[in-house]
């Protein structure tokens, strides 16, 4: 693990906006339950597409990610 200094722009409740030193634009920190609310979101998302079968190859692709 490294420890570098970060410039903070917003340091709210549940995500950081910051820039790494090296990094032409900042980045968003999310907080590890919102991030696992999300995670659930999408995988509610993806299993109610394969419950109506939606057959557009372009949104399945997007479900599904990369």
């Amino acid at each position: 693990m490294e420890i570098e200094p970060l410039e903070v722009f917003a340091r709210d409740s549940n995500y950081a906006v910051i820039k790494p030193p090296g990094r032409h634009y900042p980045g968003c920190v999310i907080q590890g339950d919102s991030l696992a609310i999300l995670c659930r979101m999408a995988k509610n998302i993806a299993e109610f597409a394969r419950t109506i079968e939606i057959n557009d190859e372009d949104v399945l692709e997007n479900i599904q990610g990369p």
